[in-house]
């Protein structure tokens, strides 16, 4: 396990979107690597464009960080 900053795993874009880094899985969804993410959009269950800024907690499972935790 690991916490790494938000920025880390996501790239925020100035329209308040933001674009997957790295494969990326919470909640029991995969996204791609390069997958973009509005503002509102509920993704395994959050709004990951709220979290701008956190602290994640991942593992690595499968080619793809999961997140755990959000600090």
């Amino acid at each position: 396990m690991a916490r790494l900053q938000f920025d880390s795993l996501f790239t925020s874009n100035a329209d308040g979107s933001i674009v997957a880094r790295e494969n990326i899985r919470i909640g029991g969804v995969t996204l791609p690597k390069d997958y973009v993410i509005q503002p509102g959009s509920v993704v395994g269950g959050i709004d990951l464009t709220q979290y701008k800024g956190h602290e994640l907690e991942v593992v690595t499972d499968s080619g793809a960080f999961v997140i755990t935790a959000i600090y």
